[in-house]
């Protein structure tokens, strides 16, 4: 028998709380609040809105007041959105974090069923694309060995003889 071989447990990492993006919510002290221009066309879309500053991710987030919500970090506060584009990089307080907001509200599709119909046929949509665009590849690619497989006749007299007799 060999030696025995032991594999060193990997010390356990502490979670700092304040790195969580939960941590940061309007109701904590010394949180810092997004401009007053901003928060205030902010509060005319809804005004239980609210927009803090995340100092570990240096990006806006955007929250929604809603008492019944009993969270441990951010009781009463529902995190909506972490302003950033798609590639995950820090954007300014403008007229998209506006645009972002509103689209996810009440307002602008009535009801949830209405909101999940418009996510399901956006979703639907970019199914056929992806079919379609996948299958006019395939199509492309496919031609130049159908052209091959055709019956060709060059100088051999005639096709039905030369393929059916």
């Amino acid at each position: 028998m060999g030696a025995e071989f032991t594999v060193p447990i990997a010390p356990s990492q502490q979670f700092e709380p304040a790195q969580s993006t939960y941590y940061w919510y309007p109701g904590r002290f010394g949180v810092k609040k997004a401009p007053a221009s901003f928060l205030a066309r902010l509060h005319e879309l809804h005004p239980d809105l609210d927009c803090t500053w995340h100092p570990v991710l240096e990006r806006w987030l955007i929250w929604y007041r809603k008492p019944k919500a009993r969270y441990k970090y951010c009781p009463g506060w529902i995190l909506l959105l972490i302003v950033q584009n798609s590639a995950e990089e820090y954007i300014p307080l403008d007229e998209r974090v506006l645009a972002a907001v509103y689209a996810q509200s009440a307002m602008r599709w009535g009801s949830g069923r209405r909101y999940f119909d418009r996510v399901e046929a956006e979703h639907q949509r970019a199914q056929e694309q992806r079919k379609k665009t996948h299958d006019d590849d395939r199509d492309w690619r496919m031609g130049d060995l159908w052209q091959y497989h055709q019956i060709k006749n060059i100088g051999n007299g005639s096709k039905f003889t030369t393929y059916h007799s």
